[in-house]
């Protein structure tokens, strides 16, 4: 502010302020310059300024709060509208995730089922005919063992008091092929007289096979013998002697174990006629060997093989539920002399434990496969464990969530078996835990990877997205500073500067008149005075001329006194 003189036009316009606002739009310099204001109109626009209505203390604080308040509303205002589609972006992405991800899984998962079934389906198939195999392997045994007996022993005459030597060496060498708990020869036995001399042969036989022992020997003494629970004796057994049944057999014979490929077995001289279970076996294969001879009677050229009776009674439920071995059936095939294939002498008797033929028809890594063997009457359920079928209870135990993977099959071929002979059919279901012994973490792997892409791809995007609207907003912020900034000037400023470009306007104009005035009275002046400097100059001419004139008068008066002056002192010096 300059400091205040004496108002003179002239000091006036020499004292002037020039106000230039600068700021940078669009990288060019723009600059605003306002008319010059003299001190006083300078102070006023100050105080217009920082005066406000006393609400805020200067020009700097009104511009940063407004342009701040400008900022923060359009920043509200623009992330308002990006929120939601951003919102809504993200939520397609995690869509987009979630999709490719499920999608990734579940083809894989569809592929590694596909891969699991082909490889059940492929597992099943090969044990189903492994299984039925061994099935036929154990009554292969039987009938070898009974053709063995019928050659060894080949008139019906001597039946039957015979006793097949080396039987036991025999058996045992079929055994470990066949059915691994041992097999029994036990001949057709009629009550009476033949029972009597049958047992005197047998124990005369035990006497030299097994001297010093007690073979075949019971509690009431020697003798066939059937075991009932009402039977008050320490083996609650008793002597059969007529050859009936307690469980409705329409036949009446006996069937004791005679020789057994273990040798000196407890279960020698066992009526096995006399027990439901191995007697329904008996009168199966015995109801076959008569519609055998019958045909074979009706047919005597016919040089067809004759048919096989060979039988096997219903599943045997294990005395402990939880050994691993399951329940068995008692197989009876049916022993014909090698001179008269049509008459029923005897029988191999054996007791086949359903788990042998599950063993080694599986890979030993295998898991998680259930195996269910029934009958009309009964039903039971293995577990493959390692490879081989362990006993889970009976009942038809398997995962019902695997229905689809039933593979089912006649585990003995009708055509091979006697008539009567109770049919079984092996079923194979997969479980949970054959799934998961092949399961691979590629559906997870797949899953992961659609999902990291998507994730990738996105955060990519939002850092590039990121960095572009800094840039954006950045910018938007200069641009709108500059704008809150305009606006403000133009509404804090812009109205006092008309004011003050109107008083200045005035001022020139004042000043102007007031300069064109008194340029007209220096004017006026400047002709008076070069009126009067004429004037002058004329009478001037006339008193110098008087006064040179005296001056030259007075010159020559002087000059005339010093002649004569010196005149005189010559002459006072001469005199």
């Amino acid at each position: 502010k300059p400091e205040q003189t004496t108002r003179t036009p002239r000091t006036t316009l020499h004292n002037t302020i020039r106000i230039q606002l600068s700021f940078k739009q669009d990288n060019t310099q723009q600059n605003t310059t306002f008319s010059p204001m003299v001190p006083f109109i300078l102070k006023k626009l100050r105080s217009d300024l920082n005066s406000g209505g006393g609400q805020s203390s200067s020009f700097s604080t009104q511009l940063s709060d407004a342009t701040s308040s400008s900022k923060s509303q359009g920043h509200y205002n623009l992330s308002k509208t990006v929120i939601l589609w951003r919102v809504t972006f993200v939520v397609f992405l995690l869509a987009v995730a979630g999709a490719l991800g499920y999608l990734g899984w579940f083809f894989v998962t569809k592929a590694e089922d596909e891969t699991v079934n082909e490889l059940y389906k492929s597992m099943v198939d090969r044990a189903l005919l492994e299984s039925k195999r061994i099935a036929e392997n154990k009554l292969h045994g039987t009938a070898t063992m009974a053709k063995v007996v019928g050659y060894a022993s080949p008139d019906a005459d001597t039946w039957p008091n015979v006793a097949v030597r080396g039987y036991y060496e025999i058996a045992a060498s079929v055994v470990p092929t066949s059915i691994v708990g041992g097999m029994s020869f036990a001949p057709l036995v009629m009550p009476g007289e033949e029972q009597a001399s049958f047992e005197k042969m047998a124990y005369e036989h035990y006497a030299q096979v097994f001297p010093n022992t007690t073979a075949g020997v019971s509690s009431f003494g020697k003798g066939i013998w059937v075991k009932h629970s009402s039977i008050d004796t320490p083996d609650n057994r008793y002597h059969d002697t007529t050859g009936e049944t307690n469980w409705g057999s329409k036949y009446q014979f006996l069937a004791p174990k005679f020789q057994h490929s273990r040798g000196n077995h407890k279960l020698l001289m066992m009526n096995v006629h006399g027990f439901m279970q191995q007697g329904q076996s008996v009168d199966a294969t015995y109801e076959c060997s008569v519609i055998r001879a019958k045909i074979a009677s009706s047919h005597p050229n016919d040089d067809h093989p004759m048919m096989r009776c060979v039988s096997i009674s219903d599943m045997v439920p294990p005395k402990d539920p939880t050994n691993p071995k399951g329940p068995g059936a008692f197989v009876s095939t049916a022993i014909y002399p090698a001179n008269n294939k049509t008459v029923l002498t005897g029988f191999i008797f054996a007791k086949m434990n359903w788990n042998e033929v599950l063993d080694n028809v599986f890979p030993a890594h295998v898991n998680g496969i259930d195996c269910v063997i029934k009958t009309y009457y009964s039903v039971h359920t293995y577990e493959v464990v390692n490879g081989t079928g362990i006993y889970k209870g009976e009942g038809d135990k398997h995962d019902i969530n695997y229905e689809e993977s039933l593979v089912w099959d006649q585990l003995l071929d009708p055509e091979t078996m006697s008539q009567n002979s109770v049919p079984y059919t092996i079923l194979f279901y997969r479980n949970e835990k054959f799934g998961k012994q092949f399961r691979t973490q590629s559906p997870l792997i797949a899953t992961i990877g659609a999902v990291a892409i998507i994730i990738f791809t996105s955060s990519l995007f939002f850092l590039y997205d990121h960095f572009v609207r800094r840039e954006v907003m950045e910018k938007k912020d200069l641009l709108e500073a500059k704008r809150q900034f305009v606006r403000f000037v133009s509404h804090e400023v812009r109205t006092p500067l008309n004011s003050v470009c109107m008083g200045l306007m005035l001022l020139q104009e004042e000043v102007a008149a007031e300069a064109l005035t008194k340029k007209k009275d220096e004017e006026s002046e400047k002709k008076v005075l070069k009126e009067s400097n004429n004037n002058n100059n004329k009478v001037d001419e006339h008193k110098v001329e008087e006064v040179e004139n005296e001056l030259v008068d007075g010159d020559k008066k002087d000059e005339d006194e010093s002649n004569m002056n010196g005149q005189k002192e010559a002459q006072h010096e001469t005199s």
